[in-house]
């Protein structure tokens, strides 16, 4: 078995981040009997006032470390006021077990915070979760997370200036909030600014793992900004990364392989590979799925472009 932990808690004042390690060092000497993957001087970081887990992989593994460590992380959430811990156990590359451990309890801010959270996932009002995210915020101003979806919202609403300010504000707390990146790659993508959109994209990637959505999300957009670019070898090296991915039948990403099969076989094309090209172009129109963006018409012109330089 192999396991995977990355996330970040964040108290917000240092007499709670103190009882989180105090309970944590008492938890690992007399409930756990050392039996955890982490030693508290590895992951509690008091000049931020956080337990932070960059990306944490280990092979192989006994049951009970994982129970043990999961079950501390998820205790010691409960004096924190935001941030995010996730964690999946996996036996030979399938998923037995995703945890998602967060403050949960009365505070303001993190009530606030899943309530404007809550309104952006059931497609609510979106200036109703902008007061409750930033309600969020004035109770804790380094709550990364709730400005980082207070920027999807400013950016839903075409507040863009508003929207950069936000995902930068995230990005700043936490430097690892892969959703920030994202979110942030979008705004510069509206200011036609590609660089910086790639730039954002990769840190995206960085920051995130390959078992995550986002990790895919991140890698087309990449490609397609490649592709804009006319960056074609960058382009085919993200398009070819994504085509190779088994995604599950409730992955978002598996909807967008139309799409990335027929920008591959132009990639590809450009770069002088025919057959591949064809190929590539082939499998775009034999995926059933009505989730495209190119036309009939685009579609054909490759594809005649890729046979002649075949033939």
């Amino acid at each position: 078995m192999k396991v995977i932990i990355a996330g970040s808690l964040e108290f917000k004042t240092a007499r709670s981040f103190q009882k989180a390690l105090k309970m944590y060092l008492h938890r690992t000497e007399v409930l756990y009997k050392n039996q955890l993957f982490f030693q508290a001087e590895d992951i509690f970081m008091e000049d931020g006032l956080t337990v932070t887990i960059p990306r944490f992989v280990k092979e192989p593994i006994e049951l009970r470390w994982w129970k043990n460590t999961m079950n501390v992380l998820e205790y010691i959430a409960a004096f924190a006021t935001s941030g995010t811990m996730s964690g999946w156990r996996l036996d030979s590359g399938k998923i037995l077990e995703h945890t998602v451990i967060e403050p949960n309890g009365d505070k303001i801010a993190i009530k606030e915070f899943q309530h404007g959270r809550e309104i952006i996932k059931e497609g609510g009002q979106m200036s109703e979760a902008m007061q409750a995210l930033t309600r969020a915020i004035e109770k804790f101003e380094r709550h990364a997370l709730a400005y980082e979806r207070r920027g999807f919202v400013n950016y839903r609403l075409k507040n863009y200036t508003d929207a950069l300010y936000d995902y930068s504000k995230s990005i700043n707390i936490n430097p690892r909030h892969a959703e920030a990146y994202y979110g942030r790659a979008h705004v510069h993508l509206m200011d036609k600014e590609l660089e910086k959109a790639i730039a954002d994209l990769d840190m995206s990637v960085k920051t995130s793992i390959a078992l995550q959505p986002l990790y895919w999300k991140s890698r087309r957009l990449k490609g397609n900004c490649h592709m804009e670019l006319g960056q074609f070898d960058k382009a085919a090296f993200e398009y070819r990364l994504f085509t190779k991915r088994n995604f599950a039948p409730d992955d978002s990403n598996r909807k967008a392989l139309k799409d990335v099969y027929f920008n591959y076989g132009r990639a590809l094309l450009e770069l002088g590979k025919a057959e591949e090209a064809l190929e590539a172009i082939k499998t775009s129109k034999a995926i059933d799925n009505d989730h495209f963006s190119y036309s009939e018409a685009e579609w054909k012109e490759y594809h005649d472009k890729a046979r002649e330089a075949t033939a």
